[in-house]
């Protein structure tokens, strides 16, 4: 089984993501709880940078393989919220990125 790393910034995302539930959720309850979903999520699709995005029990992560070690990046929260976002990005990269000088 390989050894996770989880970034500080992937735990925080997860606890901020999981508001009313994560009031109570320790910071080493919320790191095992994103290491196990690193270890049994499912590959879901290859991102930019060598990183990936996996599933786990609909939480969105983005980990990376980096010295044997699978790091978790971060969160993208669940379904929803993920679907969400890409639509959000998806509408910013089809705007008009450069006007021409008049």
């Amino acid at each position: 089984m390989p050894e996770v790393v989880v970034t500080k910034h992937a735990i925080r995302r997860f606890r901020d993501w999981r508001r009313t539930a994560a009031r109570d959720l320790a910071w080493e309850q919320a790191e095992k709880i994103l290491a196990r979903a690193a270890r049994e999520g499912e590959f879901v699709q290859r991102l930019p940078g060598g990183a990936f995005e996996l599933a786990w029990q609909d939480v969105y992560l983005v980990v990376k393989r980096q010295d044997g070690a699978l790091v978790v990046l971060t969160v993208n929260g669940d379904n929803t919220w993920r679907a969400w976002f890409r639509k959000e990005h998806a509408r910013n990269r089809r705007r008009l990125k450069v006007r021409a000088a008049l």
